[in-house]
């Protein structure tokens, strides 16, 4: 299968809303299967894993910043980086060993 045949029906799939892209910080993307819901992601710096989470407070304070600009909005993505529970207990035991 072509390279443009992949990434025409990763546009295709997406366009579906049935697979959601996540950008990451280095400017590289992943894939992963969409439950066709508006949604945010939750991006581990450690492990790579990404949560979805959804914030309907979130999305309406966005709407709100955009009317007020005048801007048509069609669309927006919000991912947040940081460390999930697991990365985080395993820096936290790592640092207690280079401690003790």
């Amino acid at each position: 299968m072509g390279r443009a045949t992949v990434f025409r029906a990763i546009k295709l799939l997406q366009e579906l809303d049935l697979l959601c892209r996540v950008p990451l910080e280095d400017g590289s993307v992943r894939y992963q299967l969409s439950h066709g819901t508006h949604h945010h992601h939750l991006v581990c710096r450690g492990c790579g894993r990404f949560t979805e989470f959804t914030d309907q407070e979130i999305d309406a304070r966005i709407q709100e910043r955009a009317l007020q600009h005048g801007f048509q909005l069609q669309g927006h993505s919000l991912e947040l980086y940081g460390l999930c529970e697991v990365c985080t207990a395993a820096n936290g035991a790592a640092g207690e060993q280079a401690v003790g």
